[in-house]
């Protein structure tokens, strides 16, 4: 499972709601009204309500978190290959 959060930090991006809030403080969003004419509403998050949910996807889709770090490797291979032939040749 370790190896999963791994590969979601090298291929997700995340943006908070606070970091949003203090990056774009004065951040505005478009809106139609029901009369086609547009206007600029101030970015605004709903109030969230939280609430746990357990699962397991291990137990649900058996041996996906080895398949998903199998292919990020046979993935990056190609990637390696070339790397590694480069810095040869540039000898």
């Amino acid at each position: 499972m370790f190896a999963l959060f791994n590969l979601l930090e090298e291929v997700v991006i995340r943006r908070t709601r606070p970091f949003i809030r203090m990056a774009y403080p004065n951040a505005t969003i478009r809106k139609r009204a029901a009369d086609g004419t547009w206007s600029e509403m101030p970015v605004r998050f709903p109030e969230r309500k939280l609430k746990t949910v357990y699962y397991n996807l291990e137990a649900t889709y058996v041996g996906i978190y080895d398949e998903v770090v199998w292919a990020s490797r046979v993935l990056s291979w190609p990637l390696t290959i070339w790397k590694i032939t480069r810095r040869l040749v540039s000898r």
